[in-house]
């Protein structure tokens, strides 16, 4: 009896690693929709993130800055842009971050974009070096 009480346990055992390790890895593939990640060595310049497809009427978008390096000198300026070449197409205001935060920055849209709209989170960089990840919504 004691040996099959210790198969149960082990098999027990064994399910569960594996269930807990196929979570972990989905959990790690599942990274948020609008994953951004702007990354400046200095001198300016501009970056935009992967094509969203905006899925509400909501008449501003939200950013949340999770890591990198910002300061207040080093900052990132973003805004919502329409197009993902040359200097992009502002749709929104624009938000310097000049700190990371989990907290979520507002940007009002300037042009009216409703659902199923294609955006693109666009990334100006400062003079100074700076780089900043997150996630966003359109």
């Amino acid at each position: 009896m004691k040996k099959s009480f210790k198969r149960i346990v082990a098999a027990t055992v064994a399910v569960a690693a594996m269930a807990i390790s196929s979570m972990s890895i989905c959990a790690f593939a599942e990274s948020p929709d609008n994953y951004y990640s702007f990354n400046f060595s200095g001198h300016g310049g501009i970056d935009f993130s992967t094509a969203v497809t905006k899925s509400n009427d909501n008449t501003y978008a939200r950013v949340v800055a999770e890591n990198g390096y910002l300061t207040s000198s080093s900052y990132i300026t973003v805004c919502v842009s329409s197009e993902n070449s040359g200097t992009g197409k502002s749709v929104s205001q624009s938000k310097q971050l000049t700190y990371l935060s989990p907290d979520e920055h507002s940007l009002n849209y300037t042009v009216s974009r409703g659902q199923g709209s294609t955006n693109y989170l666009a990334g100006y960089g400062s003079y100074y070096g700076a780089n900043v990840s997150g996630h966003w919504d359109a």
